[in-house]
């Protein structure tokens, strides 16, 4: 319990170190902010991928979710070195981070809430079976149906998973598929249209 607990934390210190950033900056500063970061993910990634290429292509694709998402390139790209450095494959990170974000906007979430969705996702892949239950009661705190979302994805009852997994009997890294399944169910395209909705104000 207490690596899980550590583990997330990192994640959460990751985006308070990031999330000052953008403050208080200009359209212009902005840019100039987000391409450094672009900059230092090109530089940077390819070490801990072992691929130029696939680090190019995680790069692109965070820098196009960037503009379809109301995540900060400070958030994802900092966020995504963590994982990296977690030795998650880089093509991973895109679908994880869309299926987390998608369950934040529909909670119009903010930056630091798509952080610990993912975070908690993250913890339950390499988790133990153990920790399965705390980890979909987190979030479920975080406002997130998680044990009805896993109960329809096992065509079970919310209670039988609650059961399941106090007895340590659910798959660790198969919950946390299932749930980038159901949030994408369920809450597919939200993040871009929070996104849009964000613009627009």
């Amino acid at each position: 319990m207490k690596h899980r607990v550590v583990h997330i934390a990192e994640f959460v210190t990751c985006f308070l170190l990031a999330s000052g950033l953008g403050l208080a900056q200009t359209t212009a500063e902005k840019r100039a902010e987000d391409d450094r970061l672009l900059e230092h993910a090109r530089a940077v990634f390819p070490q801990l991928v072992g691929s130029d290429n696939r680090a190019r292509t995680l790069v692109a694709k965070l820098d196009t979710y960037h503009y379809d998402s109301p995540w900060q390139l400070s958030t994802t790209l900092p966020l995504a070195q963590r994982l990296l450095v977690k030795e998650w494959k880089p093509e991973d990170i895109p679908p994880l981070f869309t299926a987390c974000g998608d369950a934040a906007a529909a909670l119009d979430g903010d930056d630091e809430k798509f952080v610990q969705i993912v975070a908690v996702l993250a913890a339950i892949k390499v988790g133990a079976p153990s920790e399965v239950e705390s980890s979909l009661s987190e979030l479920e705190e975080l406002g997130i149906p998680a044990f009805k979302l896993v109960a329809e994805g096992i065509g079970k009852t919310p209670a039988d998973v609650r059961r399941f997994a106090r007895a340590g009997r659910i798959n660790s890294s198969v919950t946390a598929q299932l749930l980038l399944v159901q949030f994408t169910r369920r809450y597919e395209r939200l993040a871009k249209k929070l996104a849009k909705q964000r613009k627009e104000r």
